[in-house]
């Protein structure tokens, strides 16, 4: 029994897409890039919500020193 290619598009879409072949180090670049981009949202993100902590963190102890009369 022998391997049998099955394409990736049905045959009707087949001739519209083109297969594009991408080398090694272009997809270790695009990997490194995807990885890079996701990393700086992340701390994108954890920035945001440090600072709206520390803005609900600063407006909680105003009002717990006016609740208790620090």
């Amino acid at each position: 029994m022998t391997t049998q290619e099955l394409p990736a598009v049905p045959a009707a879409n087949r001739s519209t897409r083109t297969r594009m072949l991408i080398g090694a180090g272009t997809a270790l670049k695009l990997g490194f890039f995807f990885a890079l981009g996701a990393t700086l949202f992340s701390l994108l993100l954890t920035v945001v919500a440090a600072i709206i902590a520390l803005i609900f963190g600063l407006s909680l102890s105003s009002d717990l020193r006016h609740v208790f009369n620090f």
